[in-house]
Formats: C-alpha cells, sequence, structure tokens
C-alpha cells in the first residue's frame, strides 16, 4: 500500500506536504478527522501504480492500497467491483494502469489512517497506513 512521489498528504493543520517528505513525528490527518503522529516510514520501493478516478478526486496508487468506502468499511483497490462508493469521494468512475514507479508509505500512531488529496478542491481520499506486514508481502 503506497503512493508515488508528489501525492499530497493532508497534514493535521490542513496544509499539504509530499508523501516523500513526510518525517517521523510529522502531524497527519487521519480518516476520522484527529491529527495522528508518523511513527514509521516504509522504504521506497518500485511497485505497480494505478489511477484511481472518482467523482470527487484522483490519486495514484498500487493494488493493495486499502480505501475507506462511504460506509466505513476498508477495500484494497486490487479487491474493487464496479460500484464502489468512496468515503468523501464519490462513486468510482474508473481504475487504469498508470506505470512502474518508486512508491511511499508511513505507518501512524492511533488508527493507523491518513488523507491524501483528490487534487479537484473537494478533499481527499481516506486510506490506510502501511505496516511491516503488508510492506514484507509487496517487497517479496
Amino acid at each position: 500500500s503506497c503512493f508515488p512521489r508528489n501525492t499530497r498528504v493532508i497534514m493535521a493543520d490542513g496544509s499539504k506536504k509530499p508523501i516523500q517528505d513526510i518525517v517521523v513525528g510529522d502531524k497527519v490527518l487521519s480518516g476520522s478527522g484527529k491529527p495522528v503522529t508518523v511513527i514509521k516510514l516504509m522504504k521506497p520501493i518500485e511497485n505497480y501504480v494505478y489511477e484511481v478516478m472518482a467523482a470527487n478526486g484522483i490519486v495514484e496508487t498500487t493494488p493493495t492500497q486499502s480505501f475507506m468506502m462511504a460506509d466505513g468499511t476498508w477495500k484494497m483497490l486490487q479487491d474493487f467491483g464496479q460500484v464502489e462508493i468512496l468515503k468523501d469521494m464519490g462513486p468510482l468512475i474508473k481504475i487504469s494502469y498508470y506505470a512502474r514507479l518508486r512508491v511511499y508509505d508511513f505507518e501512524t500512531d492511533g488508527e493507523n489512517s491518513y488523507v491524501v488529496d483528490g487534487g479537484m478542491g473537494k478533499g481527499g481520499f481516506t486510506v490506510n497506513g502501511g505496516c511491516d506486514e503488508l510492506w514484507e508481502k509487496e517487497e517479496a
């Protein structure tokens, strides 16, 4: 579960920071709207990246990235069906292969979620933070 460079993470103060510039100790906005602290960074790896287009935004990510759905459940991109409604971002429009790129991720304390900017000024995608178990599978 990761994002390519220049994906903007929404910080706890509402500002946005490129994911590759996130450091341990940064305060980011969690999916519940509360600030959480970055406790661990993933070593950047190369992975396949897909563009996810929803009604209210677009983001590029890996197939194993989990998104929060409108009903509060989590679902990995690779498990999306044709009809999905993402929290705050509305209905899924399409998923398309983008490129193989270097990707970044991090883990937070608390609920281990954060928000990435959707690029259309309408909020962001709520996503799960990384964890050692998933990172080890991606690097394998």
